[in-house]
């Protein structure tokens, strides 16, 4: 049972995943930032 459990949660990380790639791939450009004044190019 514990296998199962463990494949399915697998099953469900890996979908999770792949929707996030999905929704940021593209062309980005600009400068990134954080709240300390960090900058960087993109």
């Amino acid at each position: 049972m514990r296998k199962l459990l463990l494949m399915l949660l697998l099953v469900i990380g890996q979908v999770a995943h792949a929707d996030f790639l999905s929704e940021n791939r593209g062309h980005w450009e600009g400068t990134g930032s954080l709240p300390s004044g960090l900058e960087w190019p993109v």
